[in-house]
């Protein structure tokens, strides 16, 4: 039976010693070997043989992409290793599961994988120090602190040059690549991406050509190389399927979207958008961030259950030496032992007001996006159906019209009139196409309306500055109604001021941000009662967004604020 359980430990060491080449070229492949393998180990109570399982599992749930899964075996994996006291397993886990954490909790990210290096060096292991090196390196390029990751990227090269390890040097150079790209040194970034290929041409797996064809597209669209780019991010999109390497798969739909609707190939971009849907990064997805945390939580407690333990095993060999010894570590375990059950209690009284908390704010985001919806259906309605029913009634009185130039004259004004309604269609459906967007996106469209104005009317000049953070989200609803802010500030400008420069303006106040249009026209008297309709949609449409309209008017021109808290923002 010894020589069995022997054969049995020797198994699951030579499935643990698969490489990581292996994996990322086989993900579906290897999810299954390692489950197995961990049970086989945990069956014959070898603790070494499942960390290392449960290790190799977080790695390749984590290349799929299911992120609360990998969290649970990296977890199982460093429990297991600090129980076994072993440092080479446990820097590894480490510096694995910190670079998992890299997307979700940055900070959280830096600590493990400093550990992870940190006994590693003490432990002088160069073959992990190689892989660590090149995954902190990741974490700094991804903190914009480019020198820092050149540092890390070089140390991880020269310590694979010295091992004359073939598959780790390809990794480092496209890593190089990536950062001499950054800095607009295409030239070098190509060469490093030659001197990888070299390596990757004669590896058996497909990640690494995976890897080097991201990169060879991000260089290419940095260079705007469109089509190259285009090209190397579909071969990427093939492989990564093929392989099951999802955070990729997202990654070059990504892209493709972004260089699509750059080529003004909008039906390519929208289906490459679509697809991207279908692999959205569940890393961000509350529920599994949820879990995620359930799990973190769940270990830090089972770590201090474990301290415990060992305090009280501590305490009752001591009781064999003193009987009052005894007594005070009876007292003390049972009042641990109250302790322990009340924050039990306390935690599961704070999960349940969580998961009650989340269903609440679920509900008032469903009602928040019903009340949207049902705006922009009055914004269809009242403002598109006004004009289709002016077109319908025009198209009737020219059917019975006797004179020709007549039915010419109105048949012109209809085809512009048309023009216009299908530009307010066409706007209203942008406003819905871009719920819960970010700033920058209001203010590109706001910029396109300036410049067909400023090409067409030679009259007056309007331009548009801003300094606020234009990642700022803003509702349907919201950019919709900013928008026609412009539009009904912008036509009434034109027709009444007699304004020859018009600044439109997003300025940071303290509490949010002011959107401000100012013209130097004649203004007007802005104490006296105004039936027009233009300044009342303003007012409601600024009150409707959340904010507040002032305007100021003399005789230097008139200034029109609508002024908006963060906080009626969505987070």
């Amino acid at each position: 039976m010894a020589g069995n359980g022997q054969d049995f430990k020797s198994k699951v060491d030579s499935i643990n010693a698969i490489p990581y080449q292996f994996i990322v070229s086989n993900i579906y492949k290897s999810i299954d070997i390692f489950t197995q393998n961990a049970i086989d180990a945990e069956r014959i109570g070898y603790k070494l043989g499942a960390a290392k399982s449960y290790s190799q599992l977080g790695k390749a749930l984590y290349l799929n992409g299911k992120y609360d899964a990998s969290t649970l075996n990296y977890l199982k994996s460093i429990n297991l290793f600090e129980e076994l006291n072993d440092n080479n397993g446990l820097a590894g886990t480490y510096g694995e599961y910190g670079y998992q954490l890299k997307r979700r909790d940055m900070p959280k990210a830096n600590l493990y994988m400093r550990k992870g290096i940190h006994l590693a060096e003490t432990n002088k292991s160069d073959t992990l120090l190689a892989s660590l090196y090149d995954n902190y390196g990741v974490l700094k390029e991804m903190e914009n602190k480019l020198d820092s990751a050149v540092y890390f990227y070089s140390k991880s090269l020269s310590l694979k040059n010295k091992m004359k390890d073939k598959i780790g040097i390809p990794y480092s150079l496209n890593k190089l690549a990536g950062i001499e790209a950054m800095r607009s040194k295409f030239s070098a970034a190509l060469n490093f991406l030659k001197q990888s290929d070299a390596f990757r041409n004669n590896e058996e797996g497909d990640f690494g050509k995976v890897e080097n064809l991201a990169m060879y597209g991000d260089v290419y669209k940095q260079m705007n190389l469109i089509d190259s780019a285009i090209t190397n991010f579909n071969k990427c999109l093939s492989l990564s399927q093929k392989n099951g390497i999802n955070y990729l798969v997202r990654y070059c739909y990504e892209q493709l979207t972004s260089l699509y609707k750059a080529k003004e190939d909008f039906q390519k971009a929208y289906k490459s958008l679509e697809m991207l849907s279908l692999y959205k990064d569940s890393v961000l997805n509350k529920e599994v961030s949820l879990n995620i945390a359930q799990l973190e939580l769940s270990y830090e407690s089972e770590k201090k259950d474990h301290e415990i333990a060992v305090s009280k095993l501590e305490l009752s060999k001591k009781t064999s030496l003193l009987y009052l010894l005894a007594a005070i570590a009876i007292v003390l375990g049972t009042i641990s032992f109250t302790i322990y059950k009340n924050q039990k209690k306390k935690r599961e009284k704070e999960r349940r007001e969580l998961e009650f908390s989340n269903k609440l704010k679920n509900a008032e985001l469903e009602k928040k996006m019903a009340d949207e919806k049902l705006h922009i259906s009055r914004e269809l309605h009242d403002n598109i159906g006004s004009h289709l029913t002016f077109m319908i009634s025009s198209i009737d009185n020219i059917a019975y019209s006797e004179k020709e130039n007549t039915k010419a004259n109105k048949l012109n004004g209809l085809s512009l009139f048309g023009r216009e309604t299908l530009n307010e269609l066409r706007n209203t459906i942008w406003a819905l196409k871009h719920e819960d967007s970010e700033l920058k996106e209001l203010i590109l469209k706001i910029k396109e309306l300036i410049s067909r104005i400023n090409n067409n009317i030679d009259a007056v000049s309007i331009s548009l500055v801003s300094d606020v953070d234009e990642t700022i989200r803003l509702s349907a609803t919201q950019m919709l109604n900013i928008f026609r802010i412009f539009q009904e500030a912008t036509q009434n400008i034109l027709k009444h001021s007699g304004a020859t420069a018009v600044i439109v303006e997003f300025k940071n106040n303290l509490s949010g941000f002011d959107f401000i249009i100012k013209d130097n026209g004649k203004g007007f008297d802005t104490t006296k009662k105004t039936k027009n309709n233009g300044l009342i949609n303003m007012n409601q449409r600024c009150e409707e967004s959340g904010g507040t309209l002032q305007i100021h008017s003399s005789v230097e021109g008139t200034e029109i604020i609508c002024s908006f808290i963060l906080r009626h923002l969505p987070n």
